[in-house]
């Protein structure tokens, strides 16, 4: 009995003791169990927060469409344009060609008629171009249109400057005439004044060469003769003037005879002031 009153308490205090055993064992269980589900969800949570997600790239961006140049608009095929016609002065007379613009500049060349010549500038003084010396490439001289007939626009051509006046000198041209007879024989010679002075005087010289013969005769005129009378007075012959110059006192008709004549013209009475000669061969 005694026995027993001591095992009571023991197996009271066992029973006791188990059960809150088992109840602490539940708890703990129920507790366990939180800590899972809580353990759970922090794994969950932190692999969540540790995956990376993938940056997907930009939408492409639709190309921009390049603007296509303009094309030219087409042009008209070009013309050719035919070369204007080079001027061109064709004369009818024969004329002389000089250095300038008149009578006072030197004879360059003498154009004769039905040439053709090309015209290389144009100039202010009436009645004048520049052409271009037939075989003579880049030498010109100044003609005088009078006689010419121009084709072609000369005035789209440069004009050409007027050079300066030369030094005016003597200058004339002779030709034998003719025999004039009156006492004796005389030999008649043209002379035409081709420069800027006027001539007042002049000497003859004529040479016989087939006898030797020779005759001299001076005056300070130009007349014209028509025998042993005056048929035209010529004082004096201004530029571009012709008179007539005579050497008298053939003792023989010379006709048919070789004869060399020589005149010189000058600028004042007396065959005084500038002089000029000029010669010429001939068979009367």
């Amino acid at each position: 009995m005694t026995r027993l009153r001591f095992l009571l308490p023991v197996l009271c205090g066992c029973a006791m003791l188990t059960a809150c055993n088992a109840g602490l064992s539940q708890q703990a269980a129920v507790e366990g169990t939180l800590t899972m589900e809580a353990l759970s969800v922090l794994v969950q949570s932190t692999l969540a927060a540790s995956v990376v997600q993938p940056t997907l790239p930009p939408p492409p961006v639709a190309p921009t469409a390049t603007p296509q140049p303009e094309l030219p608009a087409e042009s008209p095929t070009p013309t050719a344009t035919p070369a204007p016609a080079i001027p061109q002065a064709t004369i009818s007379q024969n004329t002389n060609c000089r250095s300038g613009p008149g009578t006072v500049y030197d004879l360059v060349y003498s154009a004769l008629a039905g040439g053709s010549f090309t015209i290389i500038a144009g100039s202010t003084v009436p009645e004048y171009v520049v052409i271009e010396i037939p075989n003579k490439p880049g030498q010109t001289c100044w003609l005088w249109t009078r006689y010419a007939s121009i084709s072609g626009d000369v005035n789209s051509l440069a004009k050409q400057p007027v050079p300066p006046t030369p030094t005016p000198s003597v200058g004339f041209s002779l030709e034998y005439s003719r025999i004039n007879s009156c006492v004796g024989w005389g030999i008649e010679f043209k002379v035409a004044n081709t420069s800027g002075l006027t001539l007042k005087s002049y000497k003859v010289r004529v040479e016989d060469t087939d006898t030797g013969h020779t005759i001299n005769q001076s005056a300070d005129h130009f007349d014209k003769h028509q025998g042993c009378t005056i048929d035209t007075a010529i004082s004096e012959l201004d530029p571009g003037d012709s008179g007539f110059a005579y050497a008298y006192d053939f003792p023989y008709d010379p006709s048919g005879h070789a004869l060399k004549g020589k005149v010189t013209a000058c600028t004042e009475l007396g065959l005084g002031g500038q002089c000029s000669s000029r010669s010429v061969d001939f068979e009367p």
